[in-house]
């Protein structure tokens, strides 16, 4: 069943009784703000709502102001450090999941060394030891098949999508240095965009 309501500043609205989206934080916040009657320009800005910490990154194979090695080597660590995350080993068949011990040594806690690393065919970033592949969805998949970049504008469509006025962006030591990359973003989305400096 649907629900109609035409209350909306002459916009017509339906919401499924059964979508769980219907009932969302967002699209109430939404419905809060839409002024009933006629539609009235000098009702002012809406509540502005900040995610302080969001994210662009450039592809996590690339360097991006240290060397590809050193880069890869925090990666490593950082996937260790997400343990609570799952290890696909893709190849060879069957997939299945495994621990980390293909990152690093479980009694000494220390980083494995020859680890290889490229991207499938999707374009994830994988990690190849001892002749078998593995990869961690710790990213979304719209972002791990673009080997782990996200631009200005893809986080700003999700911040329309979200409902979000304003995000602050924020470094990580493993995605190398951003300074210049945020810098851009901000110069391009200034109504949008803010950096940590």
């Amino acid at each position: 069943r649907s629900r109609f309501n035409s209350q909306s500043a002459g916009l017509l609205v339906c919401c499924s009784m059964a979508c769980p989206r219907s009932r969302s934080p967002k699209l109430r916040r939404r419905q809060s703000r839409v002024p009933s009657g006629p539609a009235r320009p000098d009702l002012g800005p809406m509540t502005d709502i900040v995610d302080s910490y969001a994210c662009i990154m450039p592809p996590l194979d690339e360097a991006n102001g240290v060397e590809v090695e050193e880069k890869l080597k925090r990666l490593q660590m950082e996937l260790v450090k997400q343990s609570h995350l799952p290890t696909l080993q893709t190849s060879p068949e069957p997939r299945c999941f495994v621990d980390d011990s293909s990152l690093h040594d479980p009694d000494t806690m220390t980083l494995r060394e020859g680890v290889a690393w490229s991207r499938d065919a999707f374009g994830r970033l994988t990690w190849q030891m001892d002749g078998k592949s593995y990869l961690k969805e710790n990213l979304p998949a719209h972002v791990a098949v673009q080997g782990g970049a996200f631009s200005a504008e893809q986080l700003i469509a999700a911040m329309d999508f979200a409902d979000i006025n304003l995000s602050v962006l924020h470094q990580h030591p493993f995605l190398g240095d951003l300074t210049s990359l945020h810098r851009e973003a901000v110069s391009r989305y200034p109504h949008r965009l803010r950096r940590l400096v």
